[in-house]
Protein backbone atom coordinates (compact mmCIF):
# COMPACT_ATOMS: atom_id res chain seq x y z
CA UNK A 1 0.00 0.00 0.00
CA UNK A 2 3.01 2.52 0.98
CA UNK A 3 4.87 1.73 -2.63
CA UNK A 4 1.50 2.62 -4.69
CA UNK A 5 0.90 5.86 -2.31
CA UNK A 6 4.65 6.79 -3.05
CA UNK A 7 4.46 5.62 -6.33
CA UNK A 8 1.40 8.50 -6.25
CA UNK A 9 3.35 10.84 -4.82
CA UNK A 10 6.13 10.67 -7.55
CA UNK A 11 3.77 11.11 -10.12
CA UNK A 12 2.73 14.10 -9.05
CA UNK A 13 5.64 15.82 -8.65
CA UNK A 14 6.63 14.52 -11.82
CA UNK A 15 3.34 16.25 -13.13
CA UNK A 16 3.81 19.54 -11.01
CA UNK A 17 7.50 19.72 -12.20
CA UNK A 18 6.56 19.06 -15.93
CA UNK A 19 4.22 21.88 -15.91
CA UNK A 20 6.63 24.55 -13.97
CA UNK A 21 9.10 23.82 -16.87
CA UNK A 22 6.56 24.73 -19.62
CA UNK A 23 5.23 27.51 -17.82
CA UNK A 24 8.69 28.87 -17.11
CA UNK A 25 9.71 28.22 -20.94
CA UNK A 26 6.57 30.31 -21.87
CA UNK A 27 7.73 32.84 -19.39
CA UNK A 28 11.34 32.62 -21.05
CA UNK A 29 10.05 32.69 -24.19
CA UNK A 30 7.88 35.84 -24.13
CA UNK A 31 10.58 37.80 -22.43
CA UNK A 32 13.02 36.58 -25.07
CA UNK A 33 10.16 37.77 -27.40
CA UNK A 34 9.53 41.12 -26.23
CA UNK A 35 13.04 41.79 -25.50
CA UNK A 36 13.79 41.32 -29.22
CA UNK A 37 11.58 43.61 -31.36
CA UNK A 38 12.23 46.63 -33.31
CA UNK A 39 10.00 48.65 -33.38
CA UNK A 40 10.46 52.49 -34.20
CA UNK A 41 10.24 54.03 -31.28
CA UNK A 42 8.29 57.36 -32.28
CA UNK A 43 5.32 55.20 -33.27
CA UNK A 44 5.66 53.39 -29.89
CA UNK A 45 5.47 56.30 -27.70
CA UNK A 46 2.42 57.69 -29.96
CA UNK A 47 0.40 54.26 -29.77
CA UNK A 48 1.30 53.30 -26.05
CA UNK A 49 0.13 56.95 -24.79
CA UNK A 50 -2.95 57.11 -26.37
CA UNK A 51 -4.01 54.10 -24.56
CA UNK A 52 -3.17 56.54 -21.25
CA UNK A 53 -5.70 58.88 -21.76
CA UNK A 54 -8.60 58.77 -19.90
CA UNK A 55 -11.80 57.80 -22.00
CA UNK A 56 -14.10 60.36 -23.56
CA UNK A 57 -11.43 62.97 -22.80
CA UNK A 58 -10.19 63.95 -26.06
CA UNK A 59 -11.79 66.59 -28.22
CA UNK A 60 -10.07 66.10 -31.54
CA UNK A 61 -7.70 62.87 -32.74
CA UNK A 62 -5.25 63.34 -35.47
CA UNK A 63 -4.89 60.49 -37.26
CA UNK A 64 -1.85 60.00 -39.55
CA UNK A 65 1.61 58.69 -40.91
CA UNK A 66 4.60 60.28 -38.71
CA UNK A 67 3.62 63.94 -40.36
CA UNK A 68 0.95 64.14 -37.64
CA UNK A 69 3.26 63.68 -35.13
CA UNK A 70 5.98 66.11 -36.32
CA UNK A 71 3.72 69.11 -37.55
CA UNK A 72 1.26 69.30 -34.45
CA UNK A 73 1.80 69.97 -30.78
CA UNK A 74 -1.40 69.03 -28.81
CA UNK A 75 -0.17 70.96 -25.67
CA UNK A 76 0.10 73.81 -27.68
CA UNK A 77 -3.18 73.74 -29.35
CA UNK A 78 -4.36 73.10 -25.80
CA UNK A 79 -2.94 76.64 -24.29
CA UNK A 80 -3.59 78.32 -27.49
CA UNK A 81 -6.99 77.34 -27.68
CA UNK A 82 -8.54 74.98 -24.94
CA UNK A 83 -9.53 72.21 -26.65
CA UNK A 84 -8.03 68.39 -26.02
CA UNK A 85 -6.13 66.64 -28.57
CA UNK A 86 -4.16 63.24 -29.32
CA UNK A 87 -1.59 62.57 -32.47
CA UNK A 88 -2.53 58.94 -33.12
CA UNK A 89 0.31 58.38 -34.86
CA UNK A 90 2.46 56.07 -37.22
CA UNK A 91 5.34 56.37 -38.85
CA UNK A 92 5.27 55.04 -42.48
CA UNK A 93 1.07 54.23 -41.89
CA UNK A 94 -0.07 52.81 -44.96
CA UNK A 95 -3.53 53.38 -46.25
CA UNK A 96 -4.39 49.90 -44.69
CA UNK A 97 -3.96 50.63 -41.51
CA UNK A 98 -6.24 53.92 -41.43
CA UNK A 99 -9.33 51.99 -40.75
CA UNK A 100 -7.73 50.71 -37.99
CA UNK A 101 -6.70 53.99 -36.11
CA UNK A 102 -9.69 55.37 -36.24
CA UNK A 103 -11.39 52.00 -34.18
CA UNK A 104 -8.57 51.97 -32.34
CA UNK A 105 -9.70 55.85 -31.43
CA UNK A 106 -13.44 54.90 -31.01
CA UNK A 107 -12.70 52.16 -28.85
CA UNK A 108 -11.77 54.64 -26.00
CA UNK A 109 -13.00 58.35 -27.34
CA UNK A 110 -15.84 60.37 -28.64
CA UNK A 111 -14.19 62.80 -30.39
CA UNK A 112 -16.12 65.85 -31.76
CA UNK A 113 -13.67 65.95 -34.37
CA UNK A 114 -11.18 63.22 -36.10
CA UNK A 115 -8.20 64.98 -38.75
CA UNK A 116 -7.06 62.29 -41.05
CA UNK A 117 -3.20 63.45 -42.62
CA UNK A 118 -3.83 61.23 -46.12
CA UNK A 119 0.10 60.31 -46.92
CA UNK A 120 -0.97 56.71 -46.52
CA UNK A 121 -3.07 56.99 -49.27
CA UNK A 122 -0.51 58.80 -51.93
CA UNK A 123 2.14 56.42 -53.06
CA UNK A 124 2.62 53.80 -54.94
CA UNK A 125 1.95 49.78 -53.79
CA UNK A 126 5.09 49.57 -52.52
CA UNK A 127 4.07 51.42 -49.70
CA UNK A 128 2.00 49.10 -48.42
CA UNK A 129 4.55 46.17 -47.70
CA UNK A 130 7.14 47.58 -45.27
CA UNK A 131 6.86 45.14 -42.28
CA UNK A 132 8.75 46.98 -39.86
CA UNK A 133 6.47 49.97 -40.24
CA UNK A 134 3.42 47.41 -39.82
CA UNK A 135 4.74 45.80 -37.01
CA UNK A 136 5.66 48.98 -35.09
CA UNK A 137 2.14 49.87 -34.74
CA UNK A 138 0.18 46.06 -35.18
CA UNK A 139 2.19 44.51 -32.79
CA UNK A 140 1.18 46.75 -30.14
CA UNK A 141 -2.56 47.42 -29.94
CA UNK A 142 -3.84 45.55 -26.87
CA UNK A 143 -6.87 43.75 -27.64
CA UNK A 144 -6.18 40.90 -29.33
CA UNK A 145 -9.64 40.98 -31.77
CA UNK A 146 -8.89 44.05 -33.33
CA UNK A 147 -5.38 43.47 -33.73
CA UNK A 148 -6.80 40.39 -35.34
CA UNK A 149 -8.83 42.13 -37.20
CA UNK A 150 -5.89 44.49 -38.28
CA UNK A 151 -3.90 42.24 -39.43
CA UNK A 152 -6.96 40.80 -41.45
CA UNK A 153 -7.54 43.91 -43.22
CA UNK A 154 -3.74 45.47 -43.86
CA UNK A 155 -1.74 42.09 -44.53
CA UNK A 156 -1.81 39.19 -47.38
CA UNK A 157 -2.84 36.07 -46.07
CA UNK A 158 0.71 34.34 -46.98
CA UNK A 159 1.79 36.83 -44.26
CA UNK A 160 0.20 36.96 -41.13
CA UNK A 161 1.57 34.22 -39.43
CA UNK A 162 4.86 36.49 -38.85
CA UNK A 163 2.01 38.87 -36.68
CA UNK A 164 0.02 36.77 -35.54
CA UNK A 165 3.31 35.10 -33.82
CA UNK A 166 5.62 37.89 -33.68
CA UNK A 167 8.84 35.38 -32.75
CA UNK A 168 8.70 34.27 -36.31
CA UNK A 169 9.70 37.69 -37.02
CA UNK A 170 11.77 38.55 -34.23
CA UNK A 171 14.08 36.00 -33.59
CA UNK A 172 16.63 37.25 -36.34
CA UNK A 173 16.75 40.66 -34.49
CA UNK A 174 19.73 39.57 -32.09
CA UNK A 175 21.75 40.93 -35.11
CA UNK A 176 20.45 44.30 -34.50
CA UNK A 177 20.95 44.57 -30.70
CA UNK A 178 20.87 48.97 -30.71
CA UNK A 179 17.25 48.73 -32.30
CA UNK A 180 16.25 45.85 -29.55
CA UNK A 181 17.74 48.11 -26.84
CA UNK A 182 16.33 51.61 -28.29
CA UNK A 183 12.44 49.48 -28.88
CA UNK A 184 13.10 47.98 -25.00
CA UNK A 185 14.10 50.71 -23.45
CA UNK A 186 10.77 53.26 -25.00
CA UNK A 187 8.63 50.33 -23.57
CA UNK A 188 10.20 50.99 -20.01
CA UNK A 189 9.84 54.61 -19.85
CA UNK A 190 6.32 54.16 -21.30
CA UNK A 191 5.02 51.49 -19.11
CA UNK A 192 6.61 53.65 -15.46
CA UNK A 193 4.62 56.62 -16.37
CA UNK A 194 0.52 56.89 -15.96
CA UNK A 195 0.25 59.75 -18.30
CA UNK A 196 1.61 60.80 -22.19
CA UNK A 197 2.76 63.97 -21.30
CA UNK A 198 3.70 65.23 -25.24
CA UNK A 199 0.38 63.25 -26.15
CA UNK A 200 2.12 61.87 -29.22
CA UNK A 201 4.29 64.47 -30.23
CA UNK A 202 7.55 63.87 -31.61
CA UNK A 203 10.27 66.12 -33.96
CA UNK A 204 13.38 68.04 -34.03
CA UNK A 205 14.96 70.94 -33.53
CA UNK A 206 17.02 71.35 -36.42
CA UNK A 207 16.70 72.90 -39.85
CA UNK A 208 17.48 70.49 -42.87
CA UNK A 209 20.22 69.98 -44.76
CA UNK A 210 18.61 68.15 -47.33
CA UNK A 211 17.54 70.00 -50.79
CA UNK A 212 13.37 69.79 -51.44
CA UNK A 213 12.66 67.50 -54.53
CA UNK A 214 9.80 67.25 -56.89
CA UNK A 215 7.91 63.86 -55.76
CA UNK A 216 4.81 62.21 -57.87
CA UNK A 217 1.66 61.80 -55.84
CA UNK A 218 -0.02 58.00 -56.69
CA UNK A 219 -3.78 57.22 -56.14
CA UNK A 220 -3.76 53.35 -57.18
CA UNK A 221 -6.80 51.07 -57.45
CA UNK A 222 -5.53 49.78 -53.89
CA UNK A 223 -5.29 53.50 -52.04
CA UNK A 224 -8.51 54.06 -54.01
CA UNK A 225 -10.48 50.63 -52.28
CA UNK A 226 -8.41 51.15 -49.05
CA UNK A 227 -9.64 54.98 -48.82
CA UNK A 228 -13.53 53.81 -49.88
CA UNK A 229 -13.53 51.30 -47.27
CA UNK A 230 -12.41 53.96 -44.68
CA UNK A 231 -15.12 56.48 -45.23
CA UNK A 232 -17.34 53.77 -45.56
CA UNK A 233 -16.68 52.65 -41.86
CA UNK A 234 -16.53 56.38 -40.66
CA UNK A 235 -20.37 56.32 -41.74
CA UNK A 236 -21.34 53.27 -40.46
CA UNK A 237 -19.78 54.13 -37.09
CA UNK A 238 -21.98 57.65 -37.15
CA UNK A 239 -18.70 60.01 -37.35
CA UNK A 240 -20.34 63.15 -38.52
CA UNK A 241 -17.09 65.52 -38.66
CA UNK A 242 -13.81 64.03 -40.20
CA UNK A 243 -11.18 66.67 -41.62
CA UNK A 244 -8.90 65.31 -43.86
CA UNK A 245 -5.83 66.94 -44.62
CA UNK A 246 -2.54 67.20 -46.48
CA UNK A 247 -0.20 68.84 -44.46
CA UNK A 248 2.83 70.47 -45.33
CA UNK A 249 6.14 69.30 -46.41
CA UNK A 250 9.49 71.03 -48.20
CA UNK A 251 8.97 68.55 -50.99
CA UNK A 252 7.40 69.81 -54.47
CA UNK A 253 4.38 67.11 -55.46
CA UNK A 254 3.45 66.60 -59.40
CA UNK A 255 0.67 64.55 -60.48
CA UNK A 256 -2.25 67.14 -58.35
CA UNK A 257 -5.05 65.27 -60.41
CA UNK A 258 -4.04 62.67 -58.26
CA UNK A 259 -5.08 64.77 -54.99
CA UNK A 260 -8.03 65.88 -56.65
CA UNK A 261 -9.35 62.59 -57.30
CA UNK A 262 -9.02 61.83 -53.56
CA UNK A 263 -10.98 64.84 -52.04
CA UNK A 264 -13.36 64.13 -54.94
CA UNK A 265 -14.16 60.83 -53.17
CA UNK A 266 -13.71 62.33 -49.85
CA UNK A 267 -16.56 65.15 -50.49
CA UNK A 268 -18.09 62.30 -52.04
CA UNK A 269 -18.86 61.46 -48.23
CA UNK A 270 -19.55 64.61 -47.12
CA UNK A 271 -16.30 64.77 -45.41
CA UNK A 272 -14.28 67.63 -45.80
CA UNK A 273 -10.64 68.16 -47.34
CA UNK A 274 -8.15 70.90 -47.36
CA UNK A 275 -4.56 70.68 -48.79
CA UNK A 276 -2.59 72.97 -46.17
CA UNK A 277 0.60 72.54 -48.20
CA UNK A 278 -0.88 75.22 -50.24
CA UNK A 279 -0.80 77.46 -47.63
CA UNK A 280 2.63 77.51 -46.78
CA UNK A 281 3.74 81.15 -47.49
CA UNK A 282 0.72 82.21 -45.37
CA UNK A 283 1.27 79.35 -42.46
CA UNK A 284 5.09 80.94 -42.92
CA UNK A 285 6.58 77.21 -42.47
CA UNK A 286 10.00 77.82 -44.99
CA UNK A 287 11.71 74.89 -46.88
CA UNK A 288 15.19 74.05 -44.74
CA UNK A 289 14.30 76.60 -41.98
CA UNK A 290 11.11 74.59 -40.77
CA UNK A 291 11.63 71.31 -41.27
CA UNK A 292 13.98 68.66 -39.97
CA UNK A 293 13.66 66.90 -43.49
CA UNK A 294 12.28 67.52 -46.46
CA UNK A 295 8.76 65.70 -45.26
CA UNK A 296 8.50 66.97 -41.62
CA UNK A 297 8.35 70.26 -40.03
CA UNK A 298 10.93 70.36 -37.01
CA UNK A 299 9.62 72.24 -33.88
CA UNK A 300 9.50 75.37 -34.87
CA UNK A 301 7.61 74.48 -38.32
CA UNK A 302 4.95 72.25 -35.83
CA UNK A 303 4.44 75.04 -33.43
CA UNK A 304 3.79 77.69 -36.74
CA UNK A 305 1.23 74.87 -38.04
CA UNK A 306 -0.38 74.11 -35.10
CA UNK A 307 -1.25 77.72 -34.60
CA UNK A 308 -2.76 77.67 -38.06
CA UNK A 309 -4.38 74.37 -37.98
CA UNK A 310 -5.65 75.00 -34.14
CA UNK A 311 -7.61 78.39 -35.46
CA UNK A 312 -9.25 76.82 -38.39
CA UNK A 313 -10.42 74.03 -36.11
CA UNK A 314 -11.64 76.45 -33.68
CA UNK A 315 -13.62 78.42 -37.02
CA UNK A 316 -14.98 75.53 -38.81
CA UNK A 317 -15.87 72.96 -36.03
CA UNK A 318 -17.35 73.21 -32.41
CA UNK A 319 -14.98 70.96 -30.64
CA UNK A 320 -14.36 71.84 -26.97
CA UNK A 321 -16.00 69.95 -24.51
CA UNK A 322 -16.72 70.64 -20.92
CA UNK A 323 -14.10 68.22 -18.80
CA UNK A 324 -13.69 67.59 -15.46
CA UNK A 325 -11.22 69.52 -13.12
CA UNK A 326 -9.08 66.63 -13.01
CA UNK A 327 -8.58 66.27 -16.75
CA UNK A 328 -7.97 70.07 -17.14
CA UNK A 329 -5.25 69.84 -14.05
CA UNK A 330 -3.77 67.21 -15.91
CA UNK A 331 -3.45 69.00 -18.88
CA UNK A 332 -1.62 71.93 -17.91
CA UNK A 333 0.34 70.10 -16.45
CA UNK A 334 1.64 68.10 -19.33
CA UNK A 335 1.74 71.33 -21.24
CA UNK A 336 4.09 72.88 -18.52
CA UNK A 337 5.80 69.76 -18.91
CA UNK A 338 6.02 70.04 -22.73
CA UNK A 339 7.18 73.26 -23.24
CA UNK A 340 10.04 73.22 -20.75
CA UNK A 341 11.14 70.23 -22.70
CA UNK A 342 10.59 72.07 -26.05
CA UNK A 343 12.57 74.94 -25.33
CA UNK A 344 15.10 72.78 -24.24
CA UNK A 345 15.07 70.95 -27.30
CA UNK A 346 15.31 74.04 -29.42
CA UNK A 347 18.21 75.60 -27.71
CA UNK A 348 19.87 72.08 -29.05
CA UNK A 349 18.96 73.20 -32.23
CA UNK A 350 22.91 73.50 -33.65
CA UNK A 351 23.42 70.11 -32.07
CA UNK A 352 23.93 67.99 -35.40
CA UNK A 353 23.68 65.15 -33.39
CA UNK A 354 20.45 65.95 -31.16
CA UNK A 355 18.06 63.36 -30.32
CA UNK A 356 13.84 63.20 -31.09
CA UNK A 357 12.28 65.16 -28.53
CA UNK A 358 9.92 62.64 -28.01
CA UNK A 359 7.42 60.88 -25.01
CA UNK A 360 10.28 58.02 -24.84
CA UNK A 361 13.06 60.60 -24.30
CA UNK A 362 11.96 62.30 -21.57
CA UNK A 363 9.74 60.55 -19.16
Amino acid sequence: MKKIIQKGRRKKIIIIRTIAFFLLVGILFECFDKTLRVANPYTIACVQGFYKEPENSLDVVMIGASEIFSGYCPTRAWEQYGYTSYSLAVSGAPGSVYKSLVRETLSKQNPKLVVIEINGFINDDAYYERPYFLHSYIDYIPDKDRRQLTIEEAIPEADRDAYGKSFGCNHNNWKNLKGCYRTFKTEMRLALEDVSYLKGYASKPTGSRRHAKKRHYYFTAKSRAYLTDLLEYCKKQGLEHVLFTRFPHANRYENTYALKQIEDLIRSYGYDFVNFDKYKKKIQVRKGENYYNPEHMNIIGGQKFTDYIGKYIIKHYDVKQEHPAEIKENWDMCAQKASEWIEEWKARSDDSGVEFLFEGEVN
